[in-house]
């Protein structure tokens, strides 16, 4: 179920809006960091891998994302 998608952590709100026809949330599903300045996207994977708006920001994979976020104060305890 987990592995079947890409994580990125962008800036948020600034989310170019070509994005959204790419990721699997919504405005209003999307998770934002405690402060609302960043967000975790979705990508199934092989979608879109050279979008230029993920230029310079690093992919996770489920793991990697839970690692990254967890026991860090500035997300929610939440389900990726």
């Amino acid at each position: 179920m987990y592995n079947d998608k890409r994580y990125f952590i962008l800036p948020y709100p600034n989310i170019h809006s070509s994005i959204w026809g790419l990721i699997v949330e919504t405005p209003e599903t999307i998770r934002t960091n405690l402060q609302g300045n960043f967000c975790i996207i979705k990508l199934y994977v092989g979608d879109d891998v050279d979008h230029p708006i993920l230029n310079g920001f690093p992919e996770y994979t489920h793991e990697e994302i839970l690692e990254e976020i967890s026991g860090n104060l500035d997300w929610e305890n939440e389900e990726v």
